[in-house]
């Protein structure tokens, strides 16, 4: 058995009546406590195609996923993008990226623009992505997608 046969079996996409797939966010996405996590890392060579905004078939079926999710909850919602090494000019390849999530979201899975707020610096430290077991071992590099659920008290 190949891997690719392993994966389907194990797949989070069952055949509706009509024959089309249909997502299950809770199977695929049951490494995101969304009741007790509030900041969720994807390393961004998972969602984007090379170093374009481009976001890839994984990136899509992961978003609609994470998109469900968000709408069974108020919160508002922080997409920051950027890479692992700490930089002083603006980074606006993460502007941009961050900027297409949050367009994901919004035109393509119905949720409101203004629970959506986008950035290109950290909320988590970098050193702790670092060691976060995402990346290899030299990962400076490498670029992080974060997706921060903002407490209610914060904005309120």
């Amino acid at each position: 058995m190949c891997i690719r046969d392993r994966q389907l079996d194990r797949g989070s996409e069952t055949p509706t009546q009509d024959g089309r797939y249909e997502s299950n966010p809770k199977e695929s996405l049951d490494f995101m406590d969304f009741q007790n996590q509030k900041v969720f890392l994807v390393p961004s060579a998972k969602v984007f195609w090379g170093r374009g905004t481009l976001v890839s078939p994984h990136g899509r079926k992961l978003f609609a996923d994470i998109a469900a999710l968000i709408k069974t909850m108020p919160n508002r919602i922080v997409v920051s993008e950027h890479g692992l090494e700490r930089r002083e000019e603006i980074d606006e390849a993460g502007l941009e990226r961050a900027w297409k999530i949050m367009q994901l979201m919004t035109e393509r899975h119905g949720l409101d623009k203004t629970r959506f707020s986008i950035s290109s610096e950290a909320t988590v430290a970098r050193e702790i992505v670092r060691n976060s077991g995402l990346f290899a071992s030299d990962a400076r590099n490498e670029r992080v997608l974060e997706i921060t659920v903002l407490d209610r008290s914060t904005y309120r």
